[in-house]
Parts: C-alpha cells; sequence; structure tokens
C-alpha cells in the first residue's frame, strides 16, 4: 500500500480534540449509532460532559453529526468506523478502524465500495424527519 503525506494528519488526535479555528481543518461529517449516545459508560455528568462536547463540535460547523436510530436496523456501517477522505490535490482515500486494527485505503476500488456502504444510510439521504 503506498502511503499519501499528510493523511495522518486527518486522524483525530490522541487525546481526542479537533482543532477547530484552523482554516485548513477539514470539515467532518459523523455517524453515531444510537447506542453511543444511550449505553451509561462512566456515569450520568461523564455523559452530559460527552455530549455537550458533540453539540459544541457541531455548533463549531466544522462537524456534521448525524445518529443511526435503533429503528434503522442492522446497517454495514456498525461492526467498524469508517473515515473518507477528499483532497484538493491528491485521490480519495479511506480510513477504517476496528478493535485492535486501523488501515488506510487508497485502492480507488476501495474507496468507492466504501463510499457505496456509507451512501447506503438512509439518515443522510433526506430530512431527520423522515425516520423514527
Amino acid at each position: 500500500m503506498e502511503r499519501r503525506s499528510g493523511l495522518s494528519s486527518f486522524l483525530p488526535q490522541r487525546d481526542g480534540t479537533i482543532v477547530l479555528d484552523d482554516p485548513v481543518t477539514p470539515v467532518v461529517w459523523t455517524l453515531l449509532d444510537e447506542a453511543v449516545l444511550r449505553r451509561p459508560v462512566g456515569g450520568q455528568d461523564v455523559m452530559a460532559e460527552q455530549i455537550m462536547h458533540l453539540v459544541h463540535l457541531v455548533e463549531s460547523e466544522r462537524v456534521r453529526a448525524h445518529v443511526l436510530p435503533f429503528g434503522l436496523g442492522v446497517h454495514p456501517l456498525m461492526q467498524s468506523m469508517l473515515s473518507l477522505w477528499w483532497f484538493e490535490d491528491q485521490p480519495p482515500a479511506a480510513y477504517s478502524e476496528a478493535m485492535s486494527v486501523g488501515r488506510v485505503h487508497d485502492s480507488p476500488a476501495v474507496v468507492h465500495r466504501l463510499q457505496a456502504v456509507y451512501d447506503l444510510v438512509p439518515i443522510l439521504r433526506g430530512p431527520a424527519d423522515q425516520y423514527p
């Protein structure tokens, strides 16, 4: 696999922060499974702090967050994390991650296939009020 310069700069920081005031910071679209908002982890205070952090990120207008509702059932993206990247000066790439493994994909065919899986998410194709 060919490594592209600069791809690693788009991975989340080790502490989970995103630099929002940098004009070259990419706009991030995120799809969250409803379970991450409902499963209590760390207690009520921790959950409230995490949700407020998410709200702050969305209000920055550099992050768009969508929730995959329980009512939509099973979806292939529930198996792992997927990041799709587009660049002005390079071909698209993708990063997929599961338990103890992560991989940058730069094969156009693989990136296209991963984009097709992402495009299957109905919540991204229409107004939220169409879904449970």
